[in-house]
């Protein structure tokens, strides 16, 4: 995550919750750190898209 590498992970939920963790287990404020990193997530992976089969 410190390198910025996101492609290391599945979904920006799953970047978020570890980030929201280590905030946790490290004693320091969730929030940002999890608004941080969903926003950094979303510029270096844009959407993609998402295929609805009916």
């Amino acid at each position: 995550m410190e390198r910025g590498a996101y492609q290391d992970f599945h979904g920006r939920i799953y970047a978020v919750g570890f980030a929201r963790s280590y905030a946790r287990f490290v004693g320091i404020a969730e929030q940002p750190i999890a608004s941080a990193v969903s926003d950094a997530y979303a510029q270096a992976r844009p959407a993609q898209q998402v295929h609805h089969w009916a």
